[in-house]
């Protein structure tokens, strides 16, 4: 009995050495793909220095996505235009911009508005939000008869604006230059053959970024308020600081 007893504690102790030592393994692997991608995104990537000094890459968390690419099915973000619709990507990139420092801005040899009201204090904003609104524009320009978008009283006219966007995602897609393999159903020397996007992909974690970003969001249009004597120079001379720029600022258009 006492040797059976102590059998059955020796495979106790082993299982449990094996399921820790799968455990160490699965936590080293998925700290090594973060690493990995920070590397490669941060020191390799073609669009390397900025992105590999912003604060926000301590919000960089990666998961496994699996794209929704069946033309003819609806999401949040594709299906009846309407104010849901509407809503769902707006709230994507809807964040206004954060503080970074002097010194910050050192390390990628840029410089930035500076925030009169707080001094070594720079506007800085995420690229994805930016890419997320000229896509909102693109759709929302497709949709013309919809939305029917005036640009009359815009400093930029819509055709430049839409051009401008498509650019950027242009721009944004050769940079990342997804190397993820799409199959084909059906008979290759048909036309038959259906190219299948519902593929899983590593993603960065697009909930936590956007939850970072909202955390650290900066609303210029508060300060101003609170801090009048600050920003009177500028309010005198409109440099930089008209009242629609101001709402850009300090709204979620500052995004854009």
């Amino acid at each position: 009995m006492a040797n059976a007893r102590h059998e059955k504690e020796r495979r106790c102790k082993l299982c449990c050495d094996i399921i820790y030592d799968l455990c160490l393994v699965a936590a080293l692997v998925s700290f090594g793909l973060l690493i990995g991608y920070a590397a490669f995104a941060g020191d390799n990537g073609p669009c390397t220095l900025s992105a590999r000094n912003s604060p926000a890459n301590e919000a960089l968390r990666l998961e496994t996505v699996k794209f929704d690419g069946d033309i003819g099915t609806t999401n949040a973000y594709k299906g009846p235009l309407g104010k849901d619709l509407d809503d769902a990507w707006t709230q994507l990139y809807e964040v206004n911009p954060f503080l970074v420092t002097t010194e910050e801005l050192e390390k990628i040899g840029k410089t930035s508005a500076i925030v009169p009201s707080r001094p070594g204090s720079h506007l800085v904003k995420l690229a994805v939000f930016h890419q997320l609104h000229c896509l909102d524009m693109i759709r929302k320009n497709v949709h013309d008869d919809y939305y029917q978008m005036d640009d009359s009283r815009a400093s930029v006219s819509l055709v430049d604006h839409v051009d401008h966007c498509i650019d950027m995602l242009r721009q944004s897609i050769m940079c990342t230059s997804d190397t993820t393999m799409i199959t084909f159903s059906g008979d290759p020397l048909l036309e038959t053959a259906e190219p299948d996007f519902n593929t899983e992909k590593v993603c960065v974690d697009f909930g936590n970024i956007h939850q970072w970003a909202k955390s650290h969001e900066f609303n210029m249009l508060d300060e101003v308020v609170r801090h009048p004597a600050a920003y009177a120079d500028l309010l005198a001379h409109g440099a930089g600081m008209k009242r629609r720029e101001m709402r850009e600022s300090g709204s979620s258009s500052a995004t854009r």
